[in-house]
């Protein structure tokens, strides 16, 4: 919260998305190791979905197959829970009161489409893409595979 609000440019969520994927890749992965050998349903969440969540998902998609357009709407929907996060943030049950200067900035930088734009570029360009994201920390060709098997309904 503090770092986000203290950030000087708008561009804070891109770069600390974009460290957390080549930084944590290889924790990524093993969530995604966890997903696929999972019997039954999974749940994954944080505390708004822009950051950690936000990034398993947009990579997990990403090797799914969704289009970019698919990965970063998914992202910018976690940018609709904020003002109840502030307010959940605050202990508060309901508005009562403007947010304060802090919060505006939070809410407004929050989960942007083009924050995950940017991500996904940074991937393509360094990477060639999600695939080889994931190749580039560990990833085993089993795991897309049970990924897609157990996530990917057939045409």
């Amino acid at each position: 919260w503090d770092d986000e609000h203290s950030a000087e440019d708008q561009w804070f969520l891109r770069d600390r998305t974009i460290e957390i994927l080549e930084d944590r890749g290889r924790q990524i992965v093993e969530v995604f190791e966890m997903i696929a050998s999972a019997d039954g349903a999974v749940v994954v969440h944080c505390t708004a979905g822009k950051d950690r969540t936000g990034v398993v998902s947009a990579a997990l998609l990403g090797l799914l197959g969704a289009s970019r357009d698919i990965v970063v709407a998914d992202y910018a929907r976690s940018a609709d829970a904020m003002p109840a996060m502030v307010r959940w943030y605050r202990g508060e049950g309901s508005i009562s009161g403007p947010p304060t200067e802090a919060e505006r900035v939070i809410i407004e930088r929050a989960a942007r489409p083009e924050t995950m734009s940017a991500v996904v570029d940074h991937v393509d360009a360094a990477h060639g893409g999600f695939e080889g994201w994931a190749r580039a920390h560990g990833w085993d060709r089993g795991v897309i595979d049970a990924l897609r098997a157990a996530l990917v309904a057939p045409e």
